[in-house]
């Protein structure tokens, strides 16, 4: 085994010479040299980059000071804006611009806002503001829509409503909350046909947007309720309907309160003194819903009825087996007058978990 070594070193010095090793280290070196000039030209780079954002930045916060005190100036003084009057706007400090404007749009009064959209249109700047929700990165195109939903333009709206067709689904939800924002109720089909996806899951999101449409939208309500295209959006326009206060229902409600949904079902018992339906009995059915939460939002528009036949339906959901139901039940009864505290009474008094929860209510009414 010995012998053998001497062999294949020689073999091994037959295969790669020394002039190897020299060519290997001088590649080495070359690929190192090489690295090194790449990393050297890479932070030259960033450097460069982070020298032209920090330039920028400046430019934008100069723009910005100098809009502020002009627009400042025209808004107290409460004058007539000119196009002489306004520093240049180009496509290079729009953004600034946009910034300022919208700050300013989201502070004031509605005469001031009034002012504001006078100098937009005295300034000229509307192509501008709409070129970049077209072309800007997604932050500063919903800053751009939101400036322009305070504007009271065609082609303002019209690009409003191109949005609602974005692949992105951010630019889309602006887009809505913009073109609510406008009351723009021609418009309310094409809106409600965007918000109406199976993917749309955010029932408070929904139910702001949609209560933003009003009495006189509340037609596209009703018929996104009938056409939802899932449970969601089905309890969000119902939650709408109601934060709108419409007097009636053009639309049946029974389909909603037998819905498997109980966030449908609860909804849809929030609006039956909207309905065409008998309030009292229906309220007395679904006080046995297998859903707590259904039967808290029936025991919440009983309170409403004063007679002895509700209080005595407020007082068996005393009994139900979910504590939250419970108070419910004894905290609705505050609402029915001297028979309503002298149960509260006798239930603190007495042994059990209701008593706890009756000295919390009384409590609560001293203290209100």
């Amino acid at each position: 085994m010995t012998d053998q070594i001497p062999i294949f070193e020689r073999t091994l010095d037959s295969v790669f010479p020394d002039s190897f090793d020299i060519t290997l280290l001088i590649l080495i070196w070359s690929s190192s040299a090489v690295l090194s000039s790449t990393s050297i030209a890479m932070l030259a780079i960033l450097s460069w980059r982070r020298v032209g954002n920090e330039k920028r930045k400046k430019a934008k916060e100069r723009k910005a000071a100098e809009l502020d005190i002009v627009l400042s100036a025209i808004i107290a003084k409460n004058i007539y804006p000119t196009h002489d009057m306004m520093p240049e706007a180009t496509p290079e400090n729009i953004d600034a611009v946009i910034s300022v404007v919208l700050q300013y749009f989201r502070n004031l009064t509605s005469d001031s806002v009034t002012t504001l959209t006078d100098v937009i249109e005295a300034w000229d700047i509307e192509t501008l503001i709409i070129e970049k929700v077209k072309t800007g990165r997604r932050g500063i195109r919903i800053q751009a829509m939101t400036v322009l939903s305070y504007m009271d333009t065609e082609p303002s709206i019209d690009v409003l409503v191109a949005q609602l067709k974005s692949k992105d689904a951010y630019i889309r939800l602006a887009a809505i909350r913009c073109l609510t924002r406008r009351r723009a109720f021609a418009h309310l089909d094409k809106i409600t046909s965007t918000i109406n996806t199976p993917d749309q899951k955010n029932r408070i999101l929904l139910t702001d947007i949609l209560q933003r449409f009003g009495t006189n939208g509340a037609w596209a309500v009703e018929k996104l309720a009938l056409d939802a295209s899932n449970s969601t959006i089905r309890a969000a326009s119902l939650d709408a309907l109601k934060l709108i206060g419409i007097e009636s229902l053009s639309i049946p409600l029974r389909p909603f309160l037998q819905d498997f949904d109980p966030l449908v079902r609860s909804a849809a018992v929030a609006l039956l003194p909207m309905s065409e339906l008998d309030v009292f009995h229906t309220l007395i059915n679904y006080l046995t819903d297998i859903d707590p939460r259904v039967r808290i939002q029936a025991l919440d528009i009983l309170s409403s009825f004063t007679s002895s036949a509700a209080l005595l339906s407020i007082a068996r959901q005393a009994g139900d087996p979910d504590w939250q139901v419970r108070y419910k039940a004894l905290q609705s009864m505050t609402s029915m007058g001297a028979k309503g505290d002298a149960y509260l009474r006798v239930v603190s008094g007495s042994e059990g978990s209701n008593a706890d929860i009756a000295k919390a209510v009384l409590s609560e009414r001293l203290a209100a």
